[in-house]
């Protein structure tokens, strides 16, 4: 596989590596990032799965709005920072 798409596999198989060896999230985002800064063909597809990540979270807090009302802080607040995160990703990807 090649290009983008190839980037993201590889991406996905590292990121699950990483995060069997690693009790801790902080941990994997960590090192799944500095594997981004030493690795120029994975950056991409590191910056798109991580986006995509966000994203997800950011669609999930919308989701979980309709469900119930909640202030500000923290559902909308926090989608409002994924959301943005991952379109800049997205943008820098």
């Amino acid at each position: 596989m090649g290009g983008r798409r190839g980037s993201v596999a590889r991406c996905a198989v590292i990121a699950t590596a990483v995060s069997a060896c690693s009790g801790q999230c902080e941990a994997t985002v960590t090192s799944v990032l500095v594997v981004a800064l030493v690795t120029p063909d994975l950056r991409t597809g590191i910056l798109t799965t991580f986006a995509a990540a966000l994203a997800g979270m950011a669609f999930g807090r919308l989701v979980s709005a309709l469900d119930s009302r909640t202030g500000f802080y923290p559902n909308w607040f926090y989608f409002l920072v994924e959301a943005v995160a991952a379109a800049a990703l997205f943008v820098v990807a």
